[in-house]
């Protein structure tokens, strides 16, 4: 990850059980069925229901454009083997130097430790 200068990527975080990775356009179609559910709609503020064709699309397209004006961190959440499982943000509040954390699991992969 370069933090100075002209480019600004998305870092990659990887731990034993899981990796904290970017979005991909690709991920859009398991995000609108794991974040469409009902039941990851009322566990959280920003997440709408029903979660509407492109809405997917969109929300990943903007993960760049806010961490390089680094107001926002946004990770996939991903397990070896199932793919794609959540997404966790950082929302950055640099005039008051705090952070945010926030995050979202699957109705499928709830409750699994």
């Amino acid at each position: 990850m370069r933090l100075g200068g002209d480019q600004v990527s998305l870092p990659t975080l990887a731990t034993e059980r899981l990796v904290l990775r970017p979005f991909e356009l690709a991920d859009a179609a398991a995000v609108r069925r794991l974040a469409g559910a009902p039941e990851v709609a009322l566990t959280t503020q920003n997440i709408p229901h029903p979660y509407e064709e492109g809405m997917a699309e969109s929300w990943i397209s903007s993960h760049l454009p806010a961490w390089e004006a680094r107001d926002v961190l946004t990770l996939a959440v991903s397990v070896e083997g199932e793919g794609l499982v959540g997404a966790v943000s950082l929302h950055i509040n640099r005039a008051h130097r705090r952070g945010e954390l926030g995050y979202w699991v699957g109705f499928p992969y709830w409750n699994r430790g």
